[in-house]
């Protein structure tokens, strides 16, 4: 299940650079919606259970 954490425009400028300001929640084996990156860390690793993973735009 995907669970968005911000749904708010992709990027925002700050002192002349991009920050990330969209995140989304991947748990088990999800394929990342189209136009996400997903960081290859299972956030849950060692804890048992789904793999978790998260993404931004």
């Amino acid at each position: 299940m995907s669970l968005p954490l911000v749904r708010t425009p992709t990027r925002r400028e700050r002192n002349g650079r991009q920050a990330v300001i969209n995140l989304m929640i991947l748990e088990g084996d999800e394929q990342e919606p189209e136009g996400w990156t997903k960081v290859s860390k299972d956030l849950n690793a060692g804890a048992g259970g789904k793999y978790v993973y998260l993404l931004h735009l």
